[in-house]
Order: structure tokens, then C-alpha cells, then sequence
């Protein structure tokens, strides 16, 4: 009896846990993004606001290209590939990924 007691009581315990780290059944799949287009499928307004913006168009941007040493500027990788804001925190500058 106490062993089947044990049993049941560790089968519930593991269907607890992964009912609370288990990823939901609502949640979307991982997206790999290959363009920028891909960010208006969500966010309409936002896209159109920053597709007429510099960093839109930055990459053909020849000016751009000089000053940032053809995009390999060390100052600029911390803003542009940061790792998340709350490793650091927020208001504060963000850590680069390696």
C-alpha cells in the first residue's frame, strides 16, 4: 500500500512540474528571421515608421558604410546585437553577445 501511495504521489508530482515548466500549447514556434519585411507582418505601423528612418537605410547608406568602417565600428555592436536589457537592467547601456 505505502508503495503504491509513493508511486502515485511521485507520478503526480512529475505531472505538476510539467504542467508549470512545460512550454503552453499556445505559444508560437521559435521564427527565424531572414529580413526586416518580416517585422511588418506584427507591427504595421511601427515598420512604416522606421522604414523611412536612417537605420532603414543605413546598410546601402555609402556614408554610413565609411564612418562605421563597412559595419565593423566595435562602438556600435553593444546597441546593435545587444544581449537582453535586463541582464544589465533597464536605463542602463546593454552587454554585446559574444
Amino acid at each position: 500500500m505505502r508503495a503504491t501511495l509513493g508511486v502515485l504521489l511521485v507520478g503526480v508530482s512529475l505531472w505538476v512540474l510539467t504542467m508549470i515548466f512545460a512550454p503552453s500549447r499556445g505559444e508560437a514556434a521559435a521564427t527565424t528571421f531572414t529580413s526586416s519585411m518580416q517585422c511588418a507582418e506584427c507591427h504595421q505601423t511601427t515598420y512604416a515608421e522606421w522604414q523611412s528612418s536612417s537605420h532603414a537605410n543605413s546598410w546601402v547608406n555609402p556614408d554610413v558604410r565609411a564612418l562605421s568602417n563597412d559595419f565593423s565600428n566595435s562602438d556600435c555592436i553593444d546597441c546593435h546585437a545587444p544581449r537582453p536589457i535586463f541582464e544589465t537592467g533597464i536605463g542602463k547601456r546593454v552587454l554585446p553577445r559574444s
